[in-house]
């Protein structure tokens, strides 16, 4: 804990962004314990919340895959593992969809948290797009 107040008041001086005032946009937890009760686990962002459920049904209906949507009595890992392989013949295809997609939301949550950036699914499923056509591109057994 000591360790964590020196960093502090080393860091307090340090100004990421001249003329801008630093905002705490995070919490952490005072015990440093995250359990899954908290509601930003990784099941919840990935799986449970409603904007992802948003996002990840309409990359899949775009793509027609919407079998491989999580069900409901499958967990994280259960889904990784099984929900590409509902659509035969396309699994490595679905696979990196399904990876890059709960990548860009990952990366979605940390700019909201750490940046302010506002949530909106159209424009986050727009952009999985763009990169699945530049992974495509890079890798033609994607195709």
């Amino acid at each position: 804990m000591i360790e964590f107040l020196q960093l502090a008041d080393l860091l307090a001086a340090v100004v990421l962004f001249p003329g801008r005032e630093d905002v705490l946009r995070w919490k952490w937890s005072a015990s440093g314990v995250y359990s899954a009760q908290n509601r930003n686990t990784m099941a919840h962002l990935l799986m449970g919340c409603a904007f992802t459920k948003a996002v990840l049904h309409e990359v899949l209906a775009r793509v027609g895959a919407l079998c491989c949507l999580p069900r409901p009595s499958e967990d994280l890992v259960a889904w990784l593992s099984a929900g590409a392989r509902r659509l035969q013949g396309k699994v490595k295809v679905t696979r990196s969809l399904l990876n890059l997609t709960l990548w860009r939301i990952w990366k979605l949550r940390n700019a909201c948290i750490f940046e302010g950036a506002t949530p909106v699914v159209a424009r986050l499923v727009e952009d999985i797009f763009v990169e699945a056509d530049l992974w495509r591109a890079a890798e033609p057994s994607l195709k």
